[in-house]
């Protein structure tokens, strides 16, 4: 079906622009206003092409893991989801299409001169500070499985944004100074994340797993993970061969997280 057909007698999602990307791979679809981009192409995903990006100038009900609210600027950060197909790959190296997807963002932020970190299992930081964060989502089927991708990169918000949020949060503005532009960054992303995904069908997980240990944000001594109400701690050892972060216990016995909340120590990164 095309985009027209699906979108045909509701206005109200119309979007303002269709393009393909510069490699030709994704179809973008950019909106004024949606209410959620994940929201989106959960509704419609199965009129939607694979490598399909939405995109949304405004995103008033945005959302990150555990149901947190993701808020962002009007026409001022850059908010969009993607779905792509999962292909052959077993369940259990799922989880890492976060870390690929963290990977694709800071190798772009990394041309733009910035010095971002990934922060397990769905944050990238600079100085210390969230600047983006991933949420994905599987659609489950036999037949075709895939996975929405949401991204929110704070990008020109200005620092007084931040009030309240300063020690935790930034922009790429802040951090460099100067604007950018939201589609030029939309598109490189876009272009870094289908390098990476034609990577991870071919060779799975480990085939960018030095990447993520490269800039993965690790704290020196103890860490506690918190999941499903339970808290562990112990010290990070890295990323296994699926993408689960490995965690060493004070007893010498060795866990692995799918996700999580991970607390750091402030000041403590290296």
């Amino acid at each position: 079906m095309s985009v027209n057909t699906l979108l045909a007698g509701t206005v109200q999602l119309q979007p303002d622009l269709i393009r393909k990307s510069d490699d030709n791979v994704w179809t973008i679809l950019r909106f004024s206003t949606l209410s959620s981009t994940n929201g989106f192409i959960h509704h419609h995903h199965h009129s939607l092409d694979d490598f399909t990006a939405v995109w949304a100038l405004t995103q008033t009900k945005g959302r990150g893991r555990q149901r947190r609210v993701w808020r962002s600027i009007p026409n001022t950060d850059l908010t969009f989801s993607t779905i792509v197909p999962l292909l052959a790959q077993a369940p259990e190296y799922w989880p890492s299409v976060t870390l690929l997807v963290a990977v694709a963002v800071v190798e772009q932020l990394k041309e733009l001169g910035f010095s971002p970190q990934i922060k397990w299992p769905n944050d990238i930081v600079i100085n210390e500070r969230k600047v983006a964060g991933i949420l994905c989502e599987s659609l489950m089927s036999n037949r075709n499985p895939r996975v929405i991708i949401g991204i929110g990169l704070n990008v020109n918000s200005p620092a007084e944004s931040f009030t309240g949020l300063r020690s935790r949060a930034t922009s790429l503005m802040v951090q460099g100074g100067s604007e950018l532009a939201l589609q030029d960054l939309l598109l490189n992303v876009l272009a870094q994340l289908h390098a990476g995904l034609k990577m991870w069908h071919q060779n799975r997980f480990k085939s960018i797993r030095h990447r993520v240990e490269e800039f993965l944000l690790r704290p020196e001594g103890r860490i506690q993970i918190r999941q499903s109400g339970q808290i562990v701690t112990g010290q990070m050892v890295g990323i296994d061969e699926f993408g689960y972060l490995m965690l060493k216990r004070s007893n010498g016995a060795l866990e692995r997280f799918t996700t999580g909340e991970m607390q750091l120590p402030k000041k403590q990164y290296r």
